[in-house]
């Protein structure tokens, strides 16, 4: 949890709430000099600022206060893709991209070569229902893999996780923020390539 929050923290709900790290009220903070304090916006707005992406280079933080949002079901999970079907799904995520504006829908694709290049892409919509038009270039591509249904949010992350913690192995994902996400952008780091 510290990794993802103080790093920013990219979320499907970020779109519409803003990153983690945009959702922290206060932080309790281990001090370089031991002293321990209590910083939100109000206390120290510099400091809270620094925290909110600076990673641990302020001190020991050692309990965080979080803005809440009530949620309810959401519509998602994962479709796994392989050669030849690459090419499409890579211009099916540039598209998303360019033309998504609804602040509920979120893409999230994952580039893997162990052991044969794989593109597994985690679609959400922040309400229970599919979203007409929304998702419909994915499901146009044949795929290896289905599992999108209504569930709960826990279950979505828990199950887009899973690729990533195969035998109790521990992962990490580290991401870039793109102005402008291209197809020539993406296939610069595709496993097709």
């Amino acid at each position: 949890m510290s990794g993802v929050t103080l790093g920013g923290g990219y979320s499907y709900l970020s779109n519409r709430h803003g990153l983690v790290t945009d959702n922290i009220v206060a932080f309790e903070l281990v001090l370089p000099n031991g002293d321990i304090t209590t910083v939100t916006a109000e206390s120290d707005p510099e400091l809270s600022w620094a925290l909110k992406g600076g990673y641990n280079n302020f001190g020991i933080i050692t309990h965080y206060v979080f803005k809440t949002h009530s949620l309810g079901d959401v519509w998602g999970g994962g479709l796994i893709y392989t050669q030849p079907n690459i090419d499409l799904v890579v211009s099916a995520v540039a598209d998303f991209q360019a033309s998504n504006t609804n602040v509920d829908a979120t893409v999230v694709a994952v580039y893997t070569r162990v052991p044969a290049p794989v593109l597994s892409v985690t679609l959400f919509y922040n309400g229970s229902t599919r979203p007409p038009n929304i998702f419909d270039k994915f499901f146009d591509i044949p795929r290896a893999q289905e599992d999108v249904k209504t569930r709960t949010y826990t279950d979505l992350i828990t199950a887009a996780s899973a690729p990533f913690l195969l035998n109790d192995l521990r992962g990490a994902m580290h991401t870039v923020s793109l102005t402008d996400l291209t197809v020539g952008v993406i296939q610069s780091d595709s496993p097709s390539n």
